[in-house]
């Protein structure tokens, strides 16, 4: 009852006002703690705020339509539910649903690979469990390199993002990658069941605007390597596991 009486005779614009300047984890919390501020923290004023200002723009790029929702927080719970892919195909985008923040993937086809478009280094591939169709198989070289880049206003600002190579191995037809310093060594398992290795940290304060690059390299140990599959370099809050 007592908390209740905090917001006795406020309008609910303002406490709506209020409760959008919480986190999306603090809304859901508020919609258990007494009536009145059941439907406010629920309300599209509220959720509107914690969808990024630029989503609408985001989901035009999409080659899938979006299916409508009846509200913001709907809308907000699907995009955080599961990536939805954009630009065509080339990157997903995902929001983390506790924070809001933004979560991207570059497909592989939105990196730039050395060799890349050769057949007889790269392979070009479907695989029914990438969220994109295509994946690229290393067939053989000596000399890795795959470069990603993302501009830094479409992520979230005052943020630290980990960059991490999405991949997998070939099984029984891979080779090169048991030295010291490749690809493989600390790779951990994601849920999706691909593997992942961080490639690096940045952080993203507000009004930046440059070019993020990311770049993984091995062209030192110039021995022939084979079987890597790259999904593609996913950036996301570097607090969050996948």
């Amino acid at each position: 009852m007592g908390n209740e009486n905090v917001f006795v005779g406020l309008p609910d614009e303002c406490v709506a006002h209020v409760i959008s300047f919480t986190t999306p984890a603090d809304a859901c919390r508020l919609t258990a703690v007494c009536k009145t501020l059941n439907s406010i923290a629920d309300s599209d004023a509220v959720w509107d705020r914690f969808l990024p200002s630029d989503h609408l723009s985001i989901l035009s790029t999409s080659p899938t339509s979006i299916p409508s929702s009846p509200s913001k927080k709907a809308l907000y719970m699907a995009l955080s539910h599961r990536p939805i892919i954009i630009d065509h195909g080339r990157k997903s985008f995902q929001l983390e649903r506790m924070s809001g923040k933004k979560c991207y993937m570059l497909s592989a086809r939105d990196l730039t690979i050395i060799w890349g478009p050769n057949p007889e280094y790269w392979e070009w591939k479907n695989l029914p469990d990438s969220r994109f169709e295509e994946v690229a198989e290393l067939l053989a070289v000596c000399w890795l390199e795959i470069h990603g880049m993302i501009e830094s206003h479409k992520l979230s600002s005052n943020t630290e993002y980990g960059a991490y190579l999405v991949f997998k191995m070939r099984e029984g037809n891979q080779s090169g990658f048991s030295v010291r310093g490749l690809v493989v060594k600390n790779a951990e398992e994601r849920r999706d069941g691909w593997l992942e290795i961080e490639m690096g940290r940045l952080f993203v304060s507000a009004h930046q605007l440059q070019q993020l690059h990311m770049t993984l390299k091995e062209v030192e140990r110039l021995h022939w390597k084979r079987g890597l599959i790259v999904q593609g370099i996913e950036l996301r809050p570097s607090n969050i596991t996948i």
